[in-house]
């Protein structure tokens, strides 16, 4: 089968944490706005009680500090945690980043990492494709993520691939 693009990447912690934002960004951040909301509503109800009742207000000096605490941590420290120890899982007992190599074929692509182990995706399985600064991210539909660099290509390019994925993928990826 003939070979119509190739892409090299060393996977390292930034490029990792760059592509796992870009994936996630959106939906990580309706739900975040979603329990903000949610918090913020408790708050004010707890506040109209407060108020209420005639108890002395100082009592919700803690709950809003707690509250900001919770979304401080929600929002910048979860993420980059998660990040982190999910690329531990992914580099392994070894102390250097992942390489991988990405070989796109007519139909399908391969991902060759540098323990020589292979995965095969259809572009059909395909559902989305990521911009991030430095990255193309390929999303299938069973939940692998491929990241391609975007000056990483050794032949061929991001637009030949596309034009590939969208003729086999039933939706065509943005």
């Amino acid at each position: 089968m003939k070979t119509i693009a190739e892409n090299h990447i060393t996977i390292t912690r930034q490029l990792f944490t760059e592509g796992t934002i870009a994936v996630k960004k959106s939906k990580y951040r309706k739900a975040s706005f979603k329990l903000a909301a949610v918090l913020l509503l408790v708050c004010l109800i707890s506040a109209i009680l407060v108020l209420a009742v005639r108890v002395n207000p100082v009592y919700l000096v803690g709950e809003f500090i707690f509250i900001a605490a919770l979304l401080i941590w929600l929002i910048f420290v979860l993420p980059k945690t998660g990040c982190k120890t999910r690329y531990k899982a992914m580099s392994g007992s070894k102390n250097a980043p992942p390489v991988r190599k990405i070989l796109f074929y007519e139909d399908h692509l391969i991902v060759t990492a540098d323990s020589g182990k292979e995965t095969a995706i259809p572009y059909a399985d395909i559902g989305q494709m990521i911009e991030s600064s430095h990255l193309w991210i390929l999303k299938s539909k069973n939940g692998i993520g491929v990241l391609l660099k975007k000056n990483g290509f050794t032949f061929g390019n991001i637009d030949i691939v596309r034009k590939y994925i969208q003729k086999c993928s039933p939706k065509t990826p943005q």
